[in-house]
């Protein structure tokens, strides 16, 4: 819109009364995740997600579990180098929050001949989130995790804070073993409202894993 002569001052009213109808779409820009992993970040929902907008079941053989509506699965094929260990991906989103749940499987009898115990994949994500994150908080009393289990299966949990993109990030996760495998569980939650918004959602898909 262009005035001239004045007419910025003759027709004020009349201005100020067109542009206070005027809305723009898609304003804001998406909270982009994930985070720490191969997938490709995202500030919107994704063309190929799996199953969005729909509870489903997820069966593998390492475990089941049930997807609620507000999280989309990622597409990938584990038969990709990157995509080799995982197991499950899935994100859900609103305009000023994001959630992430990933979950990884590892040889535990692979591990051991590497010298590695299942702990040090909490310390990789460690320096790895430090490498991602500004502001990064990943110790409690100068430890990166305490003991803990998850439905039945005894290891780790662990709990890193950090800023990106001028987002709040925190992740939960675990470390855990179900027989021969290493599990990692990852929470990755964006925004100041993700948790909010995700937390229940994500603790129900969470509380619905049973390990094969």
């Amino acid at each position: 819109m262009v005035a001239f002569d004045k007419a910025e001052s003759t027709y004020k009213d009349w201005f100020k009364g067109m542009l206070a109808g005027l809305t723009w779409d898609n304003v804001g820009t998406g909270v982009r995740g994930p985070w720490i992993t191969p997938f490709p970040t995202y500030t919107s929902a994704r063309k190929d997600a799996i199953d969005a907008g729909k509870k489903a079941p997820f069966v593998h053989s390492t475990l089941t579990l049930s997807k609620g509506e507000k999280f989309s699965r990622l597409k990938y094929s584990p038969a990709d180098q990157p995509f080799a260990a995982w197991v499950f991906a899935a994100e859900a989103r609103d305009t000023d929050a994001y959630c992430f749940i990933g979950i990884e499987k590892f040889d535990f009898a692979e591990m051991q001949r590497d010298k590695r115990e299942p702990d040090a994949l909490i310390d990789d994500h460690e320096n790895e989130w430090k490498n991602e994150f500004e502001e990064p908080v990943t110790r409690v009393k100068d430890k990166n995790r305490k003991s803990d289990s998850f439905r039945g299966a005894k290891g780790s949990s662990f709990e890193f804070r950090g800023t990106k993109e001028k987002h709040p990030w925190v992740e939960r996760g675990y470390v855990v073993r179900s027989s021969q495998t290493v599990i990692r569980i990852r929470v990755l939650y964006g925004g100041t409202a993700a948790e909010a918004k995700f937390k229940a959602d994500a603790e129900k898909l969470l509380g619905s894993i049973k390990f094969s």
